[in-house]
């Protein structure tokens, strides 16, 4: 039944003389049957990028890379098309919420997992924290200004003034 309504929409846009392109790179169209207009240019970005934010200038666009292995905040140059900062994040969340008149980029953050060892060291290792990043008007010049841990937060709340115990991942 499906397709001969496809075939009769199909032939309904040739009588009309709509030509139907093909997915790829010449046509912008996407496989989902969307087409970028203007075509944008592909920059390669991290492991499994989930979560972005864009600068409100437009300039910068961070995205987070949180799949299986050493996950990344990236910040894209959109003027030139290039990654021009990686910043470790472990068990990045894709969560990121940009604050561009204070130039403060919020990354939040799971435990990291114990088969990346290397990334026990690196802030917000523990998990369920959120990074707190400043940037300059130049791309590559973001650094971490903070880590808020919830489970400090959640301390704060309730009065008491000790911090988290231990260094390293919770999982």
């Amino acid at each position: 039944m499906f397709g001969i309504a496809r075939r009769s929409a199909v032939g309904v846009l040739v009588v009309l003389g709509l030509a139907l392109a093909a997915p790829s790179s010449s046509t912008a169209l996407l496989p989902n049957g969307r087409q970028l207009a203007p075509m944008g240019t592909r920059v390669q970005l991290g492991n499994l990028p989930t979560g972005g934010a864009v600068t409100a200038d437009g300039r910068y666009l961070w995205t987070a890379s949180t799949g299986v292995g050493n996950n990344d905040v990236r910040i894209v140059d959109t003027v030139r098309h290039r990654v021009c900062q990686v910043l470790p994040v472990p068990g990045a969340s894709g969560g990121i919420a940009l604050d561009s008149a204070h130039r403060l980029a919020y990354v939040s953050g799971l435990p990291v997992s114990l088969w990346f060892p290397s990334q026990f060291g690196l802030p917000g290792a523990r998990g369920d924290d959120v990074l707190v990043f400043s940037w300059s008007s130049s791309c590559g010049q973001a650094r971490l200004v903070r880590v808020r841990s919830s489970t400090s937060a959640a301390a704060r709340l309730d009065g008491s003034s000790s911090s988290p115990a231990g260094a390293g991942p919770t999982t």
